[in-house]
């Protein structure tokens, strides 16, 4: 699999607790496909400047790395009482998600932090989409407050937050009592994948028999001080009552929070350049906190190297723990078990194993947590596979235009991966091309393809249909839906395929297939037949200098009166014209038919009137379009603020305008040129690059709404039984 990730932390160098989280979480996640990471420069050292070696170590830790400037200031106040959920928010994201997401297959977009959430809008609709939250920013101010603090940092109130999470298909939480929280606001998405530190070597110095020293290190911030002063009002009082022989030994950037505490159980050490030196100089290790959100980083980082760990059991939220020490009920229990732990220096070697349990379990909680995100993107966003033509050539050939078409369409609703055969003819240049937006697979026969990959359907033969497309979206597919919408969702279902049998699987989430009873239906849902030769006319009409004396006009019921007049105003002008009125589907294919034989019937018209709105037409007219035939219809311009490429199509906002446009193209073709080139300019602009199908996109339209729910799975009994009761 693909994961493109965003976050603003970088992760190299890993010296930090919230680096080594990202960096953990992300290498497990490798064991099922490749990290394309990109860092928005808005922390640490690239807040504020640039860093040459950090960029060339994380070049080489993920498969790809991309590094995004920030074009407005970061960490800003909140304008209200609260942030809003994009207050933060930065376009430069959300521009590259948008151009990179078109320029690959991805199975997941995972964005770390919830005030980057928005970049989760521009994922397609076949991208699982993650949101690794880190830590909970509802009532973030509240609790500031509540304890006499100013806010800090993001905080939002319990809607922002809760819109934010309904951006993801999935939100990770780092402790389950989060996971609980966020699926209050979003049930069902969030999921615990704990923080998880490595293993951190130390050489223990020798002990002070007369002194236990306890260790405490944390970051520069106002929760990591105001719990240590509350722990240290208490512990000061309890160690003195005893004479407890402690001393506590404070690391790190909270020591610039505390240059003016004066206590005797207290020494200040400051920054230290190597974790490994600091919990080998120190006995145990304390982490006092009763309040505060997401994981303790300390926790984690002393299990990791080892050593005797007490703890709050508020601080030691989202770690499994083996000794009653490790989760004291408060500041007053805490501060008893150093005191006890200071006269029986036999505890150490219990809290030492205790500690080692702790990291084991995490560890193994780690690999449940990726498994389970991994096989949440999986089920959610099944791999298609497409055994495509022998004959691909270069891009610019037809058999290459129409497969990515089919790409840049499946790209926005199912991951695909394209399989050459063996002896396929493709040019260096469209290798490269396909390899940019797809996986490829290269000198394959159908037999040789391990296809348990692949959860859809392999098209073992590509000839430009959409029936091997539709048993991917119809034929194995489990639909889940609630038991509360059974019967809406059946009653779509019908609609979309009406000769399908539907088989529904009782119970909480119960889930619906759709198992194709009738192929016929399934073969009626092929691209009309004239897109086979579609190629061969659109250059034979492109290599015709003449224009020969034919009209042909797209009618309706409303038009057909419209269309005769036409008809027998233009045989009085030129009397060789061949006119040909087109208003079923029946005319209509009567008409594509002609197209492939040579002379005079398959020949280029002059001119089409367009005075049909129906839209079954519009393969007809693609033909047209892309042949650059001039197309005049009776209808006001475009919007000149619509910024779609305009289709090549002359509009006649009066009937005047209609009979002088079609009076020129049949007795002045030198007045004509002018609509000749706008046309041929059109084509140009609107098919470059695009190999249509409209017809494809229509049908397939109308089933993307049931493939949100899709989920592939095995259920075969009961389908006959079952769908009589419906």
């Amino acid at each position: 699999m693909e994961f493109l990730v965003v976050s603003p932390t970088p992760t190299w160098p890993a010296d930090l607790g919230g680096r080594k989280g990202i960096v953990s979480l992300h290498e497990s996640l490798r064991r099922y496909g490749r990290i394309h990471f990109v860092l928005y420069g808005a922390e640490g050292e690239w807040r504020d400047g640039f860093d040459e070696e950090a960029l060339a170590g994380m070049q080489r830790q993920w498969d790809t790395f991309q590094l995004l400037a920030p074009s407005r200031p970061v960490h800003t106040h909140a304008a209200g009482l609260d942030h809003t959920v994009d207050e933060w928010w930065d376009p430069v994201v959300g521009d590259y998600v948008s151009w990179r997401l078109k320029r690959g297959a991805f199975n997941a977009l995972i964005v770390h932090y919830t005030w980057l959430s928005k970049a989760l809008t521009f994922a397609p609709q076949s991208v699982h989409k993650v949101l690794y939250t880190a830590d909970r920013f509802g009532g973030r101010r509240e609790m500031f407050e509540s304890r006499g603090f100013a806010k800090e940092f993001f905080h939002l109130n319990a809607e922002a937050e809760a819109e934010a999470l309904a951006r993801a298909d999935t939100v990770i939480a780092v402790k389950e009592q989060e996971e609980a929280y966020f699926n209050t606001l979003v049930p069902g998405r969030a999921i615990t994948v704990p923080h998880y530190e490595a293993r951190i070597a130390r050489t223990p110095t020798p002990a002070d028999p007369h002194v236990l020293r306890i260790g405490m290190i944390g970051g520069y911030n106002t929760i990591n001080r105001a719990n240590f002063e509350a722990f240290l009002e208490v512990a000061t009082a309890t160690f003195s009552r005893y004479f407890a022989p402690i001393e506590i030994v404070v690391a790190g950037g909270m020591c610039d929070a505390l240059t003016e505490l004066e206590n005797p159980y207290v020494r200040l050490v400051g920054y230290v350049d190597d974790l490994s030196d600091f919990y080998g100089s120190v006995d145990a290790v304390i982490v006092p906190m009763t309040w505060s959100s997401g994981i303790k980083i300390k926790f984690a980082e002393a299990v990791a190297a080892g050593v005797p760990t007490l703890s709050t059991a508020h601080a030691a939220e989202g770690y499994v723990t083996h000794h009653p020490m490790m989760r004291c009920a408060d500041f007053e229990e805490l501060a008893a078990s150093c005191v006890q732990l200071a006269y029986d220096r036999s505890l150490l070697t219990e809290l030492r194993e205790a500690a080692d349990k702790a990291f084991a379990s995490a560890s193994d909680r780690l690999t449940t947590g990726v498994d389970l995100l991994a096989s949440r993107i999986a089920s959610d966003s099944p791999s298609y596979l497409i055994f495509t033509k022998t004959q691909l050539l270069d891009t610019d050939s037809y058999a290459f235009t129409e497969l990515w078409a089919l790409l840049k369409y499946c790209g926005e609703r199912i991951s695909t991966t394209v399989a050459l055969p063996k002896g396929a003819q493709i040019s260096a240049r469209a290798l490269r091309k396909l390899k940019s937006v797809v996986p490829v697979v290269e000198g394959k026969r159908v037999a040789d393809l391990d296809l348990s990959a692949f959860a859809g359907v392999t098209i073992q033969e590509w000839r430009n249909d959409l029936s091997n497309i539709l048993k991917g979206y119809v034929g194995d597919i489990i639909i889940k839906v609630a038991d509360s919408g059974m019967r809406d969702a059946v009653t779509r279902l019908r609609r979309a395929a009406p000769c399908a049998s539907i088989l529904i699987r009782r119970g909480p989430g119960s889930n619906v297939a759709l198992r194709p009873e009738d192929e016929s239906w399934v073969e009626r849902q092929n691209l009309p037949s004239f897109y086979r030769t579609s190629g061969s006319v659109e250059r034979a009409w492109r290599a015709q200098n003449a224009h020969h004396d034919i009209l042909h006009i797209l009618a309706d019921a409303a038009s057909i009166g419209l269309a005769g007049y036409l008809t027998d105003q233009a045989r009085r002008w030129r009397p060789s014209v061949r006119c040909q009125i087109v208003r079923s589907d029946q005319e209509r294919l009567s008409l594509v038919s002609q197209f492939s034989r040579p002379g005079l019937a398959g020949a280029r018209p002059r001119c089409v009137l367009d005075l049909s709105g129906s839209s079954t037409l519009d393969e007809i007219r693609e033909i047209y379009w892309r042949s650059a035939v001039p197309v005049v219809t009776l209808e006001p311009a475009a919007d000149p603020f619509d910024q779609r490429p305009p289709r090549p199509t002359l509009h006649c906002e009066s009937m005047g305008d209609l009979l002088c446009t079609l009076a020129a193209a049949l007795l002045h073709p030198e007045l004509f040129k002018e609509v000749e080139e706008l046309t041929w300019s059109r084509a140009e602009g609107s098919f470059a690059n695009d190999a249509g199908w409209v017809s494809l996109w229509r049908r397939l339209g109308g089933i993307k709404d049931v493939r949100r729910l899709m989920m592939i799975d095995a259920a075969a009994s009961e389908a006959r039984a079952i769908d009589a009761a419906f």
